[in-house]
């Protein structure tokens, strides 16, 4: 706040010093100049018609202005329908230390769009600031708007208005859809005191920042909601998207409503350490309310769309559910004493008894009940006998007083006994019973609820009726006597009759001849029992016979299945090269061996395997094969060989293996390249000289000098013979 406090100080400097000269020649007209103009009621005010400083008096925009204000002395400036908006350099109005502004609009026929809001008021706008986007008012300074709007201007705190000094909202103003980057979207109290009432609006402001807090309002000063202002749908990335207390106070009453807002915690209202909240009227819809620890939150009044924490209720204080505005806090109201109906005993009749208690306070009074006086009681009017515990409940109520609504809660009387007694049964005696002489009345039986007071009287040995007393015990004996009468019964002489025997079988015991009374059913001749003969079995059971009893038939030892055995083949016939084969499956019974299933099996053809004829080479002389392919298994020429002509030889250069000479001839060879195999022919000898030949015979040697040859023929001497 120091450095802010600074650099609007040196701004308010410049002005004096350059602007405010100017000002007081252009924008402030004289008194006389002043008379000329008329704003509404008022007369005699100074219009502004540029960005700068105003003093002491009253102003009124005569058109749009962009730029902003710095107000030096008691300003009362009327926005006149006309918008306000700031370069995005500074706060658009800056109210200085001991100055005052009181903002106005007696103008409401105009629209100003605003970033695509329109707004039927003027509009303070535009305004980008470290604090107060819209309007920063100064420690010592006060703020008092009566009419206009603070709309879409955003700060690091204090979206749309940041103050450490008094500022009071009422009327129709509006502070809406400001930013703060930090804290306070709507305002931003860091000292000083905040009154929001009449129908002034604080709505649709945000604090963004990740620690953002205070979406309407963040305040470390003192803080009043009346009137009907509202509060609503603001929004704090963190806490406090309503209100957001950092020490400071909050009250809270009139019909001032604080919802719709969001935030991670305290949707409606977060109140930190130090901070002291008071709610004694007011309307908080569907928004929480969150104090820390060391907090007070005293709530004695209000209406609340979520039920508030019963913590912050004062003692004599409760939340109740009021049909037309939700829950309601209200007073507590005085006991109530209940005036009991005068009747305590009934006779059960299958419904509710009718029991009348009267509330002293007149409100709606229902019963519960209980069969133990600390036992659990039941909505409602006992129905069945017995003695029962009842109490009497009055409704709550709510009354209008002069000290305003009065509760009276739920409240149960003493409670009291009353007793339903049980009530006589309808029945009918039993009819036409009869028994033999020298019975007993055991041997009678009697219908269901019915029983002889003496079952083992004996009914005597004479042929007559008689009657014996007996009881009636109801179904419903909880809520019914049980009645005693006596029943006739008519005393008869025994019928014997045969009972015939039951053979014996496999499994059941029979019975010998007997015989009986008909009426009575005692025994004259006793049967006696005669065992079971027990099964006979047939053939052991198989794979697929039961064995049973060869007399009654009964299964004593179900079959016992086939087992299979692994499955082998017959009728192979094997595949070959170009055929499929097939073979038969065969699974037998392992156990008495018989087929049990056969089944066709196809094996496909193996096909050839092909094999490699080796082919060979062709030489010179002799033609060669190619490779050919058969198969390995069956022999099937599957490729066959084709003939590879001779290659015939491929010789190199003649060279000369032995000279050629006069009257001698030589010889030549060449070499096959690839075989070797060599080829000669003759070099012709030469012939002799056809001029000048000049034999000298000489010892037989001819000499050739010149051109001339001389022959010299030497006789060879003949070899000694051989020693």
């Amino acid at each position: 706040m120091e450095k802010r406090m600074k650099r609007t100080l040196g701004v308010a400097a410049a002005f004096s010093a350059a602007v405010l000269a100017s000002c007081i020649g252009m924008m402030i007209p004289s008194t006389a100049q002043a008379a000329e103009e008329t704003h509404g009621e008022h007369a005699d005010w100074m219009k502004v018609e540029s960005a700068g400083t105003l003093t002491d008096g009253n102003y009124y925009l005569n058109k749009q202005i962009t730029g902003e204000l710095v107000i030096q002395g008691n300003v009362t400036l009327c926005l006149n329908g006309q918008k306000l908006e700031g370069s995005g350099n500074d706060s658009v109005i800056t109210v200085y230390t001991g100055a005052s502004l009181t903002l106005c609009d007696c103008r409401k026929n105009v629209s100003n769009n605003v970033g695509g809001t329109v707004y039927n008021t003027g509009v303070i706008t535009g305004g980008n600031a470290t604090n107060g986007g819209g309007i920063c008012v100064q420690k010592d300074a006060s703020l008092t708007m009566t009419g206009g709007a603070i709309a879409k201007n955003q700060a690091s705190t204090g979206g749309g208005i940041w103050s450490a000094g008094t500022v009071t909202l009422s009327g129709d103003c509006i502070v809406e859809s400001n930013t703060a980057q930090d804290s306070g979207g709507g305002v931003y109290l860091s000292g000083g005191s905040l009154t929001v009432n009449g129908n002034a609006s604080i709505a649709k402001n945000k604090a963004t920042g990740s620690t953002g807090s205070g979406g309407g309002i963040w305040s470390a000063g003192t803080v009043t909601l009346s009137g009907d202002c509202i509060v609503e749908s603001n929004t704090a990335q963190d806490s406090g998207g309503g209100v957001y207390l950092s020490g400071g106070s909050l009250t809270v009453n009139g019909n001032a409503s604080i919802a719709k807002n969001e935030a991670s915690y305290g949707r409606g209202l977060y109140a930190s350490t130090g901070s002291e909240v008071t709610i004694s009227d007011g309307h908080f819809g569907i928004n929480s309310i969150y104090g820390q620890e060391d907090s007070v939150i005293n709530i004695t009044g209000g209406s609340f769309e979520g039920e508030p924490n019963e913590k912050y209720l004062s003692p004599e204080h409760v939340a109740v559910k009021d049909p037309d505005n939700g829950y309601v806090v209200c007073k507590r109201g005085g006991a109530v004493t209940f005036i009991p109906g005068e009747t305590s005993t009934f006779t059960y009749d299958g419904s509710e008894v009718e029991f009348t208690a009267t509330a002293s306070n007149n409100a709606a009074v229902s019963y519960r009940f209980s069969d133990a006086e600390d036992g659990e009681y039941t909505d409602g009017l006992p129905v069945g006998a017995g003695e029962w515990y009842v109490k009497a409940v009055s409704a709550a109520l709510i009354e209008e007083t002069e000290e305003g609504k009065v509760y009276y809660p739920e409240t149960d009387s003493e409670a009291f006994t009353v007793t339903v007694e049980k009530a006589d049964p309808v029945y009918t005696a039993p009819l036409g019973l009869k028994v033999c002489v020298g019975g007993t009345l055991s041997d009678i039986e009697l219908p269901m609820g019915w029983a002889w007071k003496d079952s083992t009287a004996s009914v005597g040995d004479e042929e007559a009726p008689a009657s014996f007393p007996a009881t009636f015990t109801p179904e419903d004996r909880k809520n019914y006597k049980t009645v005693e009468t006596d029943i006739t019964v008519a005393v008869l002489q025994h019928n014997e009759v045969k009972v015939p025997a039951v053979p014996a079988t496999c499994t059941e015991d029979g019975l010998t001849e007997g015989s009986k009374c008909s009426l009575c059913g005692k025994a004259f001749v006793e049967q006696t029992v005669v065992p079971a003969t027990g099964h006979t079995p047939g053939p052991e059971a198989t794979c697929t016979q039961d064995q049973v009893c060869t007399v009654c038939g009964e299964v004593l030892v179900e079959k016992k299945g086939h087992t299979a055995g692994e499955a082998v083949q017959e009728n192979v016939k094997p595949a070959t090269c170009t055929e499929a084969g097939s073979y038969e499956e065969v699974i037998l019974c392992t156990v008495c061996g018989e087929e049990l299933s056969r089944s066709p099996v196809t094996v496909e053809a193996t096909g050839h395997m092909p094999e490699t004829v080796a082919g060979r080479q062709p030489t010179c002389t002799e033609a060669g094969l190619t490779d050919g392919v058969k198969c390995s298994a069956c022999g099937t020429l599957l490729e066959e060989q084709t003939a590879l002509p001779a290659l015939g030889h491929t010789f190199g250069e003649w060279t000369v293996s032995s000279e050629a000479g006069v009257l001698k001839e030589g010889e030549e060879v060449r070499t096959c390249q690839r075989c070797g195999v060599t080829e000669t022919r003759a070099i012709a000898a030469e012939p002799f000289p056809v001029w000048g030949i000049v034999l000298i015979c000489v010892g037989g040697a001819a000499v050739i000098t010149g051109v001339s040859v001389t022959i010299v023929l030497l006789r060879k001497k003949k070899a000694a013979p051989s020693e």
